[in-house]
């Protein structure tokens, strides 16, 4: 266990926030990827839209 005076951090938190900081960066890149790809699309931004309503309304069905 590694102590300093103001906190405290077990080995099993320290792996935890190492997790969840990767997770972070993969969902960042992940993003940036994913609008790197739209603007390259050459879609407008009215048919993502009605693209993303009609998938909405047909996935409740």
């Amino acid at each position: 266990m590694y102590v300093c005076m103001y906190v405290c951090i077990t080995v099993g938190l320290a792996q935890a926030w190492d997790q969840l900081d990767q997770l972070a960066m993969r969902m960042q890149h992940n993003l940036e990827q994913q609008i790197q790809a739209r603007n390259q699309s050459g879609v407008t931004e009215e048919a993502l839209r009605e693209f993303s309503m009609m998938f909405k309304h047909f996935d409740k069905v």
